[in-house]
């Protein structure tokens, strides 16, 4: 049977501890890296005079057809992509 040890009425375990840190990391890095960007893009573009050349649906859409015209591009790239993948993981030469 495992015995455990008690631990004094007064301290506070040390999990908790990291526990808190890491919350508190996770929170100011989710804020600062979803909700920060957006406070500063509307006065950047309006003191620099920056409008978006394509709307999201006319840019996606150009992105597609972009993909779609250039595949034998992007089918060697993943395929090079897989081969080092391979070779980096299996430790096997492509």
């Amino acid at each position: 049977m495992l015995r455990t040890e008690e631990r004094p009425a007064g301290r506070f375990f040390y999990g908790w501890w990291i526990v808190g840190a890491s919350f508190v990391v996770l929170l100011v890095t989710v804020g600062v890296g979803l909700y920060a960007p957006p406070v500063f893009l509307v006065p950047l573009q309006e003191e620099f005079g920056w409008n978006p050349a394509h709307s999201l649906d006319a840019g996606l859409a150009e992105t597609v057809e972009w993909y779609l015209g250039n595949r034998t591009w992007w089918e060697r790239v993943l395929s090079e992509a897989y081969r080092a993948a391979s070779a980096m993981y299996l430790g096997s030469p492509s």
